[in-house]
């Protein structure tokens, strides 16, 4: 089994999310409450106030999820 291409830029955007906010961007301690948050990721993608990262990385982030 293989993937794609978009499985790569996924990675690439939850490191560099890990890399700037020193936390995973999806994070539940229920599995199904998780894969919930992955999936509606456009909704639950949040970025905190307590960490400045400039809006060119906001953005870039939220085109790797999005």
């Amino acid at each position: 089994m293989t993937h794609g291409v978009e499985c790569d830029w996924w990675a690439l955007g939850v490191s560099m999310y890990e890399m700037l906010f020193g936390d995973v961007p999806f994070y539940s301690e229920r599995l199904t409450e998780m894969y919930g948050m992955i999936i509606g990721h456009k909704q639950s993608l949040k970025f905190s106030d307590e960490v400045t990262v400039s809006d060119d990385a906001k953005d870039l982030l939220k085109r790797q999820f999005f």
